[in-house]
């Protein structure tokens, strides 16, 4: 019987690797804005330099009729809270209405000058002796040891004392507006820190619109572990009622018996 030729076998052929998959695009989440707001106030106590002129800004205000300074105020106001700080580690612990003098080396005019800036951009209370509450849980830190991003790091205690939603009223034309921080002077462009303003639209009596500020807060926003560059965002909406309307009351009718 004859054999059959043996049958060629073809080569293994490699197999090749499976193709990479495309990356994958993270989309970024949108922006949300809240009209509950945390106020950040300054802490003498624990507040880094930086912190403390943010948050003094508002001082910087232009004087009519004055030069600037060659330092703004905020700067000042805050180069002198962390030289005494470091002198006198519980100078700013003492209540306000306790207070004799100027604490030293802080530029206010007087005692009265200096207790209503604490008073309205510090952490105390108008408790009638102006008590002195910290504003971050000092037992809890972030990476490197360094303090949890507000309002994150705060305490109980501060929120509670802080936190407050924005009245608007019904029937007004608001822009909520998010912007770098410093926006116009090129200040903190770069850094994550942006502010957050609301605006109400007003006619002005001389024709055009005004643009009243309502509330602002600063805060640090980061997509994909890194803050974005330049990052603006604008909503324009009408206040409206809404919810369920409120039930008809009807007056019982003396003609109908029961």
């Amino acid at each position: 019987m004859a054999r059959r030729p043996p049958v060629a076998r073809r080569p293994p052929v490699a197999r090749r690797p499976p193709p990479t998959p495309a990356p994958v695009l993270q989309s970024l989440p949108p922006y949300q804005y809240t009209l509950v707001r945390v106020d950040e106030r300054v802490d003498p106590l624990t507040d880094e330099a930086s912190e403390m002129t943010r948050l003094f800004r508002g001082l910087d205000a232009p004087v009519a009729g004055a030069a600037p300074p060659a330092t703004p105020r905020s700067q000042q106001w805050s180069q002198a809270i962390i030289a005494l700080r470091e002198r006198e580690p519980n100078a700013f612990s003492t209540p306000l209405e306790s207070l004799a003098n100027v604490p030293s080396g802080v530029p206010a005019t007087d005692l009265a000058e200096y207790k209503r800036i604490m008073y309205q951009l510090g952490t105390y209370l108008a408790d009638g002796r102006g008590t002195y509450y910290p504003k971050r849980n000092q037992s809890v830190m972030g990476e490197g040891g360094l303090p949890i991003e507000f309002p994150e790091g705060t305490t109980i205690e501060y929120r509670r004392l802080n936190t407050r939603e924005v009245g608007l009223e019904v029937g007004q034309v608001y822009c909520m507006a998010n912007m770098p921080d410093g926006w116009g002077s090129g200040v903190d462009r770069q850094v994550g820190s942006y502010r957050e303003i609301i605006f109400k639209l007003e006619r002005a009596a001389e024709g055009g619109t005004l643009l009243v500020p309502i509330s602002w807060s600063t805060r640090t926003i980061a997509w994909n572990g890194a803050p974005p560059r330049d990052f603006y965002d604008f909503c324009f909406f009408i206040c409206e009622v809404t919810g369920d309307p409120e039930p008809e009351v009807v007056p019982d009718d003396p003609a109908t018996p029961g």
